[in-house]
């Protein structure tokens, strides 16, 4: 059936900004599968989802890091297409190249990769200073698809490109702080920023600049950190989300604000994605945020909607919108 005739459910935000919340299919994985118990990592342009047991939640519970998971790889339909018995080194963070390569990130900076159907293609080392990982981040750069990863002694290093996995520190005067609550990669013109929150400001990390900009963020009402980030598929927007529940949202170099939205709530956000395409007027734009059964939808003009869900959700940003 074609994508025009099936059912959805438009609404719109401001004055000309139209959306569609369409269900394209129900996932075909198996019952069994619980998502707030997983992890997932999906590829970009409806590509495979890889699911694997949160890790972090297993630790918690037995008190060991002894038994190995088993990541399963899905079509964009919940179709299983392979898994991998992991018997690597501790997992950090895992996520797709625009190759649909699945790529892991172990804690002792290798970047193990394999292709969809679950067979290893190779490995390679983010550093011989790169040896206790804490975080990482996959994203998309100019050159393709980079690797960032935080280091225990506080360092940043980068590789822009896996397919020339060259490792640089991000800034040798760059002393992460202990309050560092979210991060993130903006990847613009050739040059990849990292952008770091600590209370009410973001650090601005480039790679050969002598030292790290700070930017005070100021908002209409009070806050005292900004505990979760997004940039935009295209990495021309910025969200930020307070610890009392604003959204914040403008440009990636953080020169223009394009709004501020209360959104009365206490907990914590699940994620936040942005729903937006190559139009450049921000005032296009939008913001998808998760909550543990509700997903709220704000305009750069203020304007919002809300849907409910009663099953766990994930959000993956896409080119063109959030699926």
């Amino acid at each position: 059936m074609s994508l025009l005739c099936n059912t959805g459910d438009w609404f719109t935000l401001g004055q000309k900004n139209s959306y569609r919340k369409i269900d394209l299919y129900s996932m075909d994985w198996p019952a069994t599968i619980n998502l707030e118990q997983m992890t997932v990592h999906a590829a970009s342009y409806g590509g495979p989802v890889a699911l694997v047991k949160d890790f972090k939640q297993f630790l918690k519970l037995s008190g060991s890091g002894s038994a190995k998971p088993v990541i399963r790889i899905f079509n964009c339909a919940g179709k299983l297409i392979s898994s991998i018995n992991w018997d690597n080194g501790n997992l950090v963070c895992m996520g797709w190249s625009d190759a649909e390569e699945f790529l892991c990130v172990q804690d002792d900076g290798f970047v193990v990769i394999y292709d969809m159907f679950g067979n290893f293609q190779h490995k390679f080392s983010m550093g011989k200073d790169v040896t206790e990982v804490i975080d990482a981040k996959i994203f998309a750069s100019s050159s393709g698809t980079g690797v960032a990863v935080i280091t225990a002694s506080h360092k940043i290093y980068i590789v822009n490109s896996i397919k020339d996995p060259k490792s640089r520190p991000l800034s040798e005067l760059l002393s992460l702080p202990t309050g560092l609550t979210s991060w993130e990669l903006v990847s613009q013109e050739r040059t990849t920023c990292c952008l770091l929150s600590r209370d009410t400001e973001i650090i601005l990390a480039r790679h050969g600049e002598s030292a790290p900009l700070t930017h005070v963020i100021t908002m209409k009402s009070d806050f005292s950190s900004i505990i979760l980030m997004a940039v935009s598929f295209n990495h021309r927007h910025l969200a930020l989300y307070t610890n009392t529940g604003v959204i914040w949202m403008g440009s990636a170099d953080l020169k223009t604000k394009y709004c501020e939205y209360a959104t009365g709530r206490t907990e914590r956000p699940q994620q936040i994605a942005w729903c937006c395409d190559e139009d450049p007027n921000p005032d296009n734009q939008a913001v998808v945020v998760s909550y543990a059964s509700m997903v709220l939808v704000v305009g750069t003009t203020g304007d919002s909607n809300i849907y409910t869900y009663d099953s766990p959700m994930v959000l993956i940003q896409e080119m063109d919108g959030v699926r």
